[in-house]
């Protein structure tokens, strides 16, 4: 409803976020995402039917690298007008929740230019993250990892180790995009 989200947009303002994320916009046309945009008071905007990144902050830019053809993924580099800080290259996704398209989102969302320039070392095991050298890299959204089974609690403390998977092969989209993120990436909600 129209009440309802009007209530959580003037929640969202009252946290002081420099940047929000958002999955299951519904922001599929232009009249919608520009009444997103003054709702929310945005300085910078990039929003898809499914997804959106938002910079509510007139010194932090966003700077459109693309979305992918099901606009379930934004990707952006973030920047400050000063250069405070180094641009931070970031991804925005919303995986489908049924099996089938989850999977295929995954094997596409693998393929992205983003994970081949990072080049073969970034996508192998034997490479720490503290031994690459890449720009800042964040990676946001809702996942859907819902449907995999787990052995123990670790995805709820975080990801879930890639031993306590029963359900999927090793050549499921889904465990090969975990298992990068596991090798690659720090889960930041591990730390709440």
């Amino acid at each position: 409803s129209l009440e309802t989200s009007s209530s959580f947009i003037r929640y969202l303002r009252t946290l002081s976020y420099v940047i929000l994320c958002f999955q299951e916009s519904h922001a599929s046309n232009e009249a919608f995402q520009s009444m997103l945009d003054m709702k929310l008071q945005a300085q910078s905007s990039i929003w898809t039917k499914h997804c959106g990144i938002v910079s509510l902050n007139t010194s932090i830019l966003l700077h459109p690298q693309f979305i992918t053809i099901d606009q379930r993924a934004i990707c952006c580099i973030v920047s400050h007008v000063n250069n405070l800080f180094p641009p931070i290259t970031l991804l925005n996704i919303y995986a489908p929740a049924q099996p089938v398209p989850r999977k295929s989102f995954y094997s596409n969302l693998l393929q992205l230019p983003m994970f081949h320039t990072l080049g073969a070392d970034y996508m192998s095991d034997s490479i720490s993250p503290s031994e690459l050298t890449v720009d800042p890299f964040l990676i946001m959204g809702d996942f859907n990892y819902h449907s995999i089974m787990y052995t123990d609690d670790s995805f709820h403390s975080g990801l879930p180790n890639p031993s306590s998977i029963h359900s999927a092969s090793a050549t499921d989209p889904q465990l090969k995009w975990h298992q990068m993120l596991m090798l690659h990436f720090y889960n930041a909600m591990t730390a709440i």
